[in-house]
Order: C-alpha cells, then structure tokens, then sequence
C-alpha cells in the first residue's frame, strides 16, 4: 500500500507539472439536418416573399485552442512544489517501511535461530536429567539416597520438558509471525 501511495503521489506531482504546460484542446461538431436551412425574406408589401437556402443539410463545426499561463500569481508553482515535496514523503515513508519490514524479518530470524540452539540445550540438559535419574534410582535401590532426593531429580527433568515445550512453542509462534 505504501508502494500504491508513492504511485499516486508521483502521479499527483506530475498532473500539478501539467498545470504549467500550456493544453491544446480541440472539439469537433456535427449536425445533419433534415431539410436545408431556409430563410423567408418580406420586402414591401407589394413583392412576392423569397424564400433561400441559408445552410447545407450537414454542418461541421471545429475549434482549436492553445493555452498557456502566462502568470498565476505563484500559485500553479506552489502547488507544483507541494506536490513535489509530497512524493518525496512518499517515497521516504516506503522505503522506511521497507527499511523496518528487513529489520522485523531479521530480529525473527535470529530469535528463531536462539531458539533453537535453547531447545538443543534444552535437550541435552534432560538426557543429563535423565541419565542422573537412573544413576539415583540405582542409589536409591542400594539405600544410599533418600527418596526425596529421587523426586527432586524427577522433578527437574519434568520442569525441563515443560521448558523444551514452551520454548517449541515460541518458535512456532516466530515462525508463523515470519511466515
């Protein structure tokens, strides 16, 4: 929409330009007539009416006209200008827009790329959770551990996968904001 709203403010500033430039207007008439215009003439009383043909039965009428402002009191150069400086906005607010559109696309792109070396992380930390769970249920079986401490471990690596959830969730919602 941006790029549309340059577009017609360039066109804006060039019809503001035509203002300046002189215009040739032409227009062309025609009439076909029934009968041939007539026209009665009465002389003194006395004489007979004469009646003639004053036309033709087909009429054509053309006109040419040339325009040129010679001063408009600044006016046409003020609207040029402002017209002018309006484009420029343009042009200067779409290629922000652009500007920032790169910037959001790479923020995302890089949050899903953090994103995805956590979850790696993320991984690696439960299969460290998981391998000392077994290690503490082998203590544990041998006595050497007391059971809390083997739901602590547990308890960790649910809170692991509760974040490996959470951030595949996340990514999800990046990639559907970059798509």
């Amino acid at each position: 929409s941006a790029k549309q709203l340059e577009l017609a403010a360039k066109l804006s500033y060039q019809a503001a330009k035509g203002k300046n430039m002189p215009s040739l207007d032409a227009s062309l008439n025609a009439a076909y007539l029934n009968e041939a215009p007539a026209a009665t003439f009465r002389l003194p009383p006395l004489f007979t009416p004469i009646t003639t043909e004053v036309g033709t039965k087909k009429q054509f009428d053309g006109t040419l006209l040339l325009t040129y402002p010679l001063f408009t009191g600044f006016a046409v150069t003020a609207s040029v200008d402002k017209a002018k400086f309006e484009q420029e906005k343009a042009r200067l607010k779409a290629l922000d827009l652009k500007r920032n559109l790169y910037i959001q696309a790479t923020t995302l792109y890089t949050s899903i790329i953090a994103l995805n070396q956590t979850i790696k992380a993320q991984n690696e930390a439960k299969s460290a959770v998981t391998d000392a769970y077994k290690k503490a249920k082998g203590f544990y079986e041998n006595g050497m551990l007391p059971l809390s401490d083997l739901y602590n471990i547990q308890a960790k690596r649910y809170a692991i996968e509760a974040e490996i959830v959470d951030s595949m969730s996340q990514k999800t919602q990046l990639l559907n904001q970059l798509a």
